[in-house]
């Protein structure tokens, strides 16, 4: 019976363990999305503020309030990324090219070397 009962007890440990990892893998995923939607929701806006600009200078019209207003909402998007990426912890510092990474990175996103963990 002492055997069943430890056997019970080290499942349920092992249980508890792997519950906690998997909890950390979906908090990770979940920033890694959230960042990576703002990044597109940037480059969006920085895209239309284009489009608003071009059309501004071939049509000849003032279309200031329009470009402040994206210039305004980039802002917002960069602040949004900003807190994003500190709030998923401490950049990862590629140890080749000294590039910042996020945490959860396994490579770094500008040379391709892997990181330590």
């Amino acid at each position: 019976m002492a055997d069943i009962n430890r056997f019970v007890e080290s499942t349920r440990s092992f249980a508890g363990f792997v519950s906690e990892k998997a909890t950390a893998a979906l908090d990770t995923g979940k920033a890694y999305a959230q960042r990576a939607n703002i990044s597109v929701k940037i480059r969006e806006k920085y895209t239309e503020l284009g489009k608003v600009c071009y059309e501004m200078h071939e049509n000849n019209t003032d279309e200031t309030g329009k470009m402040k207003r994206l210039i305004g909402e980039i802002n917002l998007l960069k602040s949004d990324l900003r807190a994003a990426e500190e709030e998923s912890g401490k950049k990862k510092i590629c140890p080749y090219c000294g590039n910042k990474n996020y945490p959860d990175d396994s490579f770094c996103s500008k040379c391709g070397s892997r990181l330590d963990n």
